[in-house]
């Protein structure tokens, strides 16, 4: 699980404040959004800039919650570009993650990937059900048109079959 010591390995001690007075209210995050892909988790958001809204920075940071490392950070804003380390805008994501991830959209408590709305329904449609003589179900994935295309193959095959015994004769 990340810790707040994890995340102030990877920024300056005034970051880190600075960090804190930002994830202290929730008007400076905007858009909270976390994905997980075990074992990495993303988090992205809008961070309001000191000046306000005005300026905003898109900041997403990735991390390993098992291990507790800091695999990737990124952000928009000028002093990510310009020092080493964790930007404030990185480090308060991070902070209001570890103090509320249930405020962060796509939150779940059991952590495993999951599959978009459209290919779920791609897949819903895609599978057929079977009763064998032994009355078990048994679901078949059908892809749309790969039958079709395997049985005219097939045929294709016998007549070339065909006719190639046919030149021999």
């Amino acid at each position: 699980m990340l810790s707040e010591d994890d995340i102030s390995r990877h920024c300056h001690a005034r970051t880190l404040q600075r960090a804190r007075s930002i994830a202290a209210s929730d008007r400076n995050i905007l858009t909270k959004q976390v994905r997980y892909n075990p074992p990495e988790t993303t988090l992205s958001a809008f961070v309001a800039s000191s000046s306000g809204w005005n300026d905003r920075y898109r900041t997403s940071v990735t991390f390993d919650e098992d291990e507790g490392d800091l695999v990737d950070y990124a952000c928009t804003c000028p002093a990510y570009r310009e020092y080493d380390g964790m930007c404030k805008h990185c480090v308060a994501l991070a902070l209001t993650y570890l103090d509320a991830p249930e405020k962060f959209m796509g939150y779940r408590a059991h952590r495993a990937p999951t599959t978009s709305s459209c290919l779920l329904e791609l897949m819903a449609v895609s599978y057929t059900h079977l009763t064998l003589p032994t009355n078990r179900e048994v679901e078949v994935s059908v892809v749309a048109g790969f039958l079709k295309k395997k049985k005219k193959e097939r045929i294709t095959d016998k007549q070339e079959k065909k006719n190639r015994e046919q030149i021999w004769i």
